[in-house]
């Protein structure tokens, strides 16, 4: 689903892939984002809190404590403002609980 988002935005050119940051768990994933959409690759998630204002959270419910794993305490590092989630069956106030607080979450 991410990689279908990412696609529409890219092809409307509501950003340019330079300002677009990526992480997966998956190093392959991640490699296979940059070479197709030509955007940058983060190193981890509290990477893409810090360089970016808006996040689009796609990731399996399942994994969502491990994905966002240390985010809450990132307060002061964070600049992302607006996380976007796609996260089915997952209530925004439980994917706020593991950010900063600053950053509002949106469906």
């Amino acid at each position: 689903m991410a990689r279908g988002i990412l696609a529409g935005i890219l092809a409307h050119r509501v950003v340019h892939p330079a300002s677009v940051f990526v992480y997966d768990v998956s190093r392959r994933a991640s490699a296979d984002f940059k070479k197709k959409f030509r955007v940058n690759i983060a190193a981890d998630i509290q990477s893409i809190f810090q360089k970016t204002d808006t996040v689009l959270l796609a990731v399996k419910p399942q994994n969502l404590s491990e994905a966002l794993a240390g985010l809450h305490e990132e307060k002061r590092r964070t600049r992302a403002k607006l996380a976007i989630t796609i996260l089915a069956g997952v209530p925004r106030k439980k994917v706020r609980s593991f950010l900063p607080s600053k950053v509002n979450v949106v469906r």
